[in-house]
Parts: C-alpha cells; sequence; structure tokens
C-alpha cells in the first residue's frame, strides 16, 4: 500500500485535506486489483509475440464472449479478462501452468525472476 507524508498532503495554507490518503490508498488497491490476472510460466521454447499484449487480450476477450461487443471487451478489466482467458483456455484442453503465491515466493527464495 502506498502512504504519502504527510506533508505533502498539506495545502497551501496549511490545512491538511483528511480525505486525499485514504482516497489515494483506495484508488491503489483498485489499481492492483484491476490488473492482477493469473502469472504464467513461461517456456523456453514458446515464440515471442508481435501484436501488443492488450490486442491479444481484447481478441481473446471477444472471442471467448461472444456476446460481448468491442466496446464491452475494450473496458473489462484488465486482470479479469486474463483470468476468463486463462479459465476459457484450461476449459478447451491447453495445458497452462499458472504460478501460485506459494511458487512465486519459491522462485523468488531461489533466486529465480519471473
Amino acid at each position: 500500500m502506498v502512504r504519502l507524508p504527510l506533508k505533502w498532503v498539506t495545502w497551501r495554507y496549511g490545512r491538511t485535506q483528511a480525505t486525499f490518503l485514504p482516497q489515494l490508498n483506495a484508488f491503489c488497491v483498485y489499481l492492483r486489483d484491476y490488473n492482477t490476472g493469473p502469472v504464467f510460466g513461461a517456456k523456453d521454447d514458446s515464440p515471442g509475440l508481435k501484436c501488443p499484449w492488450y490486442l491479444i487480450a481484447v481478441c481473446q476477450t471477444l472471442q471467448n464472449n461472444p456476446r460481448l461487443t468491442l466496446a464491452q471487451a475494450w473496458n473489462t478489466e484488465v486482470g479479469l479478462g486474463a483470468w476468463f482467458n486463462a479459465a476459457h483456455a484450461e476449459a478447451r484442453g491447453v495445458p497452462l501452468d499458472i504460478l501460485t503465491p506459494e511458487l512465486r515466493q519459491t522462485f523468488a527464495e531461489a533466486g529465480i525472476q519471473l
């Protein structure tokens, strides 16, 4: 959670806006939740992407949810769309390596960056 020094929140005339820090913290939580999706294990022989990742995510969201309009697909939360796409891929039988928080901690302790 991001915490700012109180002097950054002080107004020009010495008054402190008491609602700024709680609103900023709530916004940081929103951003973290908005962007949190599954973490996949990369394979050495996987080809690189030549298209921007966000365009691929929108196309997969449209493909997996045919009732969505293009505007709805673009406005889908990034993390939620990634989880939907991962669930659809696993339902189709695609072998995914979704890393759990425990595995990520194990990798971090071993000095492996993901």
